[in-house]
């Protein structure tokens, strides 16, 4: 069972360390080009992830069920087509809430750079949530870290000749801990 965790937390870090090095990438090219990943359901709800200006947008949106009633005299607009696209747009571009000049937000809290937002655009009721790259970057490297200090910890007590179970120096009694009753070449 010990050796079972052992490799799942190595897992775990290798991965968090994978995670930490994409998200350095992003954040460098999310201040060259912003990028959307969209996904449209059939009944037209749009969920959303993309990055720009060192942020992570996460949006879900879901429309007004009248909006897309399809007769031959309504003047409601038709649905998107449902499916997964691409998006690309200029970074620098203003960061608006529907149309320029339009209603703000009904929510719009902040916190540490987290932003959350929710409210109307036109036919759809949208929630966005905003996480700067450099939090994810710090969450993605503190498993890496934790492992890189236990590391070097057991390492300086291995040349340092103490157990490696409880940290007893065993310069005195090199055979057995006397503190956990461990050899030291075990654990």
């Amino acid at each position: 069972m010990r050796r079972f965790a052992h490799i799942l937390v190595g897992a775990a870090t290798a991965l968090s360390a994978a995670l930490c090095v994409a998200i350095l990438v992003i954040w460098a090219r999310s201040y060259v080009v912003a990028d959307n990943l969209v996904w449209t359901t059939r009944d037209a709800t749009v969920y959303a992830a993309g990055w720009t200006r060192g942020c992570l947008q996460l949006t879900r949106a879901i429309p007004d069920p009248s909006a897309f009633v399809e007769t031959e005299d309504s003047l409601a607009s038709s649905k998107p087509p449902a499916g997964f696209e691409h998006q690309r747009a200029d970074p620098s571009a203003p960061d608006t809430w529907g149309l320029p000049g339009g209603p703000p937000p009904a929510r719009d809290w902040r916190l540490m750079g987290v932003r959350y937002r929710a409210g109307r655009i036109f036919f759809y009721d949208a929630r966005a949530l905003l996480l700067p790259l450099w939090l994810l970057l710090i969450a993605s490297a503190l498993l890496p870290a934790l492992c890189a200090w236990r590391w070097r910890v057991a390492r300086a007590r291995r040349r340092a000749s103490h157990c490696r179970h409880c940290g007893y120096d065993l310069r005195a009694t090199p055979d057995r801990c006397p503190e956990c009753g461990q050899k030291p070449g075990l654990t």
